[in-house]
């Protein structure tokens, strides 16, 4: 069974080709590409997750990255 998200595609799109957008506009690399989502998402598991929940969130979300990759 397919995983339902709560938000539709063309709003994930959306807001993906904006963060695209703003690397490319300031000359990101791929490696300065990738520190910066890293980045952002430490600081994402930082502001809104409990401490208790970060690591298994972080670890969800490691997960869910490499399963989109194969």
């Amino acid at each position: 069974m397919p995983i339902q998200s709560r938000y539709s595609t063309a709003q994930i799109e959306t807001v993906m080709q904006a963060v695209v957008d703003t690397l490319n506009q300031h000359g990101c690399d791929r490696e300065l590409s990738l520190m910066v989502l890293g980045n952002t998402v430490t600081t994402v598991l930082n502001q809104q997750f409990e401490p208790a929940q970060r690591e298994a969130v972080a670890q969800q979300f490691c997960a869910a990255l490499q399963k989109s990759l194969g």
